[in-house]
């Protein structure tokens, strides 16, 4: 939590030119993003009713998780230049759709099996 306020107040700061973004570690980087992918799996059982169409799960799985993944991108958005961070922030979004979709996709194969 004190790092997701830190790189807000760092992406705020900057933006005005008064200070650079803190730079999170690999471990950091990579600790949300396991967070996130542990996120979707722990909830693709209580949303996927075998029926709905995938990415309409897949969409419910990242809002579910939405705050996970807000770290994760602010995380990762700490390398790009202010100017395009709400452009790279857009980007990751549909990453992450896509990540979730793949989430409900083999779950489901794997409930197919007998």
């Amino acid at each position: 939590m004190l790092v997701v306020l830190l790189l807000t107040l760092g992406i705020i700061l900057s933006s005005c030119g008064q200070a650079s973004i803190p730079h999170p570690t690999e471990d950091e980087k990579q600790g949300a993003v396991r967070t996130v992918t542990l996120c979707l799996e722990q909830h693709v059982d209580e949303l996927d009713d075998g029926k709905s169409d995938a990415r309409t799960i897949a969409e419910a799985l990242v809002a579910v998780c939405a705050k996970e993944l807000r770290t994760a991108a602010l995380l990762s958005a700490s390398e790009v230049p202010p100017r395009l961070q709400p452009a790279y922030l857009e980007q990751v979004r549909a990453r992450w759709i896509e990540s979730a979709l793949k989430t409900v996709l083999q779950y489901r194969r794997l409930q197919r099996r007998p």
